[in-house]
């Protein structure tokens, strides 16, 4: 039983991730504090799919899953969970490599290109003008 809650947990943290990989660089642009952590993600997330890495948290859902006496999945958690093609045992390796690479692609155009149309967005928010600081300093 307590197996099986970790197991959830590490699901639902993993949901919310990916939620966060979407969406993290529209949300930087109203708050440019968030790139600092989105961007690096992002650009982890898209290394991880373009190389073919096994995320940290899919081996520890696995982890958790053996525990409880259920079976590991070997695909990676978009294509198991979100029904990305044929299930893991009858796709080929080189149809899943090609699946993921698509993926990491994707995770490029919608994920880190955005930030690159915020930079100056998070170029006004870092650095502010000397008329915006004055302005701050008589105004607080």
């Amino acid at each position: 039983m307590f197996y099986r809650l970790l197991t959830n947990l590490v699901i639902v943290i993993h949901y919310a991730l990916v939620w966060i990989l979407f969406f993290g660089a529209f949300l930087a642009r109203e708050k440019p504090w968030v790139a600092l952590l989105h961007f690096p993600f992002a650009i982890w997330v898209c290394v991880v799919f373009v190389k073919g890495w096994t995320c940290p948290l899919t081996r520890l859902e696995n982890r958790f899953r053996k525990a409880n006496s259920n079976p590991e999945y070997h695909d990676g958690f978009l294509i198991h969970y979100f029904g990305m093609g044929a299930p893991a045992q009858k796709l080929s390796l080189k149809k899943r490599r090609s699946i993921e690479i698509c993926i990491g692609l994707s995770c490029i155009l919608f994920c880190i290109v955005p930030h690159l149309a915020n930079i100056q967005i998070y170029h006004d928010a870092i650095w502010h003008s000397d008329a915006q600081a004055v302005d701050e300093i008589n105004n607080p």
